[in-house]
């Protein structure tokens, strides 16, 4: 089996790939149009079985076949966001509004949960410090601020820039030249 994930789902229009394939069970997770998706692949005693769930889809299963190379499992899903799509068109205007809000809010969760709880901590502090209104709530703050694209960031968020090295001196930085009005 090829250890490339990335380069069979590449040709999926609207698809993200967050975890490739892992050996076993095979686990590829991401979205589609913007509704998070899995696929599981698990081998047992005599077959194997394959499972797909698309958001709060009913879930596409079937048993038999050998261990299925990237290629397949691209293969099946393309099939499966095929229906998927084709059974979305009869949803309301609402619904799909809803399923995007949803995926746009895990989203969103999956990021925060990448900032350490140390670097909050740090956070938080450097903002106590630096603004001087007794009202002002540094955690409700910086839960809206983190997620929110800046362009002296090159328009990345301020919890992606976390991750890159030097990244937390750069959004405290940022942070005081908010507070001081120097910046956007």
């Amino acid at each position: 089996m090829t250890d490339d994930w990335q380069t069979p789902f590449r040709s999926l229009a609207g698809v993200t790939i967050e975890s490739e394939g892992t050996i076993w069970p095979i686990l590829v997770r991401g979205s589609v149009d913007g509704v998070p998706f899995s696929f599981s692949y698990r081998y047992g005693e005599r077959y194997g079985e394959w499972r797909v769930e698309i958001g709060e889809h009913q879930p596409w299963s079937n048993t038999g076949g050998d261990l299925p190379s990237p290629e397949k499992v691209a293969s099946m899903l393309a099939k499966a966001f095929e229906l998927w799509r084709a059974d979305s068109e009869s949803m309301s205007d609402a619904t799909k509004a809803r399923r995007r809000f949803d995926a746009h809010l895990d989203e969103q969760r999956e990021r925060l949960r990448q900032v350490d709880d140390a670097t909050l901590a740090e956070l938080i502090t450097h903002l106590r410090l630096i603004e001087s209104d007794p009202h002002f709530d540094p955690i409700e703050f910086l839960c809206g601020w983190l997620l929110a694209r800046m362009p002296p960031l090159g328009g990345l968020t301020p919890a992606e820039v976390l991750s890159q090295p030097g990244g937390l001196e750069r959004v405290k930085d940022l942070l005081g030249r908010w507070v001081y009005g120097t910046s956007a």
